[in-house]
C-alpha cells in the first residue's frame, strides 16, 4: 500500500515542530481528533520517517506507555518545501528538547494548549444580545506565546 501525504499530515508535522515535543493527549487536544485516529496516522508518519514517536513510561504504574512525538529532519524538509515554515529555520530549533527538559517542555505545551482552548471556547461563554451578537468581546491574543525571554531571565 503506497503512502500519500495529506494536507492534514503537513499540519501535524508543522504542529509537532512548533511545540518541539508533544504527548498523544496533547496532539489530540490540539486537533480535536479521536486518539485512535491520531495514533493510526502518526504510526504511518513514523513509518515514513516524518515524525519520531518514542514511548516513555512513568513510575511503576501499569498501562500504556506515553508516546512522545518529535520532528525529524525529513518531516521538517517537507514542511519547509510546502512553505509552512521558513526555509532558514535550522532543525536544532524545532528538534525535540534534551531529555532533562522533556517534563518542562510538556508542561509548557499543556499550558499553551489550555490557553488556546480557552480562546476557542470563550466566545460561546459570553452573554449574547437578542440579535445573537456578543455583548462584550474579550480581546485575547494568546495563540503564539514566546517564553524564551523568561527562560533566559530565569537562567541567570
Amino acid at each position: 500500500m503506497s503512502f500519500r501525504l495529506r494536507e492534514s499530515d503537513c499540519k501535524i508535522i508543522e504542529c509537532i515542530a512548533e511545540y518541539s515535543i508533544l504527548t498523544m493527549p496533547q496532539i489530540t487536544a490540539i486537533f480535536q481528533k479521536n486518539k485512535q485516529t491520531m495514533r493510526g496516522r502518526l504510526r504511518e508518519l513514523k513509518r515514513e520517517g516524518l515524525v519520531n514517536v518514542t514511548n516513555r513510561e512513568f513510575g511503576q504504574t501499569r498501562g500504556r506507555p506515553e508516546s512522545l512525538l518529535g520532528s525529524t529532519e525529513r518531516g521538517l524538509d517537507i514542511i519547509k518545501e510546502k512553505g509552512l515554515i521558513d526555509k532558514d529555520v535550522p532543525y536544532e530549533n524545532v528538534s525535540p528538547v534534551s531529555i532533562r527538559r522533556v517534563d518542562h517542555q510538556i508542561l509548557l505545551n499543556q499550558f499553551r494548549i489550555h490557553l488556546n482552548q480557552i480562546e476557542r471556547v470563550l466566545p460561546r461563554l459570553m452573554p449574547q444580545s437578542s440579535s445573537g451578537r456578543l455583548k462584550k468581546r474579550p480581546r485575547l491574543s494568546i495563540s503564539c506565546i514566546s517564553i524564551e525571554p523568561w527562560l533566559t531571565t530565569l537562567g541567570q
